[in-house]
């Protein structure tokens, strides 16, 4: 029986295959290195996320007319409720009294009914406290790692995101409130491990003469290979990320 070896020494394919899956390898080798050192988790970070945008709107149906009301007050148009998570999302548990001096809240733009803040975790505590028309006080006893809390924001019209929205801190070891960001290295592992399981067992029948060789058709094979890899990658990636993003 002919074996691997020769079967791909005698059509000439042996220096494609190994360049082919070497380069899918070290492409795939180079992402994860990217998101293990670039995107990983920082050591003190909060994010913000839309969790939920609800409209409320008055109709007239069936000759009836259907009004919007807040605490026991009619509003006129239209009533959103903004829901915002801001989460821990560093290495390191958060205690504000030590962290953070200031965490305001500004709205603007929004003709806001009510603010308040909501948390089912025992420990976090978060408050709020007015400081303006406008500007709010925000604050928390201690934020583990994952932990979150709840700011919805009730204001009058049609609220589709958070551009209304602004977050101004001053702490040690935190500038902004940025949206959450996803380490996509373990969505990597079972591209690499995919890549070693093709690739060592080709490397094993390598003879160093067909190393370079060059064959069109085999050339657009293995590109389309690698092309498949990535997009396997970033797919993984992104599922991973929507799951992660909608965790309570």
């Amino acid at each position: 029986m002919e074996t691997i070896k020769a079967f791909l020494e005698r059509w000439d394919i042996l220096g494609d295959v190994v360049e082919g899956f070497s380069g899918a390898i070290i492409t795939s080798l180079i992402g994860a290195l990217y998101s293990k050192f670039i995107m990983k988790r920082k050591k003190y970070c909060i994010s913000k996320a839309l969790v939920a945008s609800t409209v409320y709107k008055q109709t007239n149906k069936d000759g009836l007319k259907i009004s919007v009301s807040y605490n026991d007050e009619v509003v006129d148009g239209s009533l959103t409720i903004l829901k915002i998570r801001l989460r821990n999302d560093g290495t390191e548990d958060l205690m504000y009294s030590q962290r953070i001096s200031r965490l305001s809240v500004i709205l603007e733009g929004l003709d806001v009914v009510d603010v308040f803040v909501e948390s089912s975790i025992d420990g976090v505590n978060p408050s709020l406290g007015q400081i303006d028309s406008c500007k709010y006080d925000l604050k928390w006893d201690l934020m583990k790692r994952d932990e979150y809390f709840f700011i919805s924001i009730v204001a009058k019209g049609e609220v589709n995101d958070m551009s209304g929205v602004k977050f101004d801190i001053r702490a040690d070891g935190i500038s902004q409130i940025k949206t959450p960001e996803y380490k996509v290295s373990e969505a990597m592992i079972p591209v690499l491990i995919g890549s070693a399981l093709v690739t060592v067992p080709v490397t094993i029948f390598w003879p160093a003469k067909n190393m370079f060789l060059n064959i069109m058709p085999m050339k657009w094979f293995y590109f389309g290979c690698m092309v498949l890899l990535v997009l396997a990658c970033w797919i993984a990636a992104l599922k991973q990320r929507i799951k992660w993003m909608k965790e309570k």
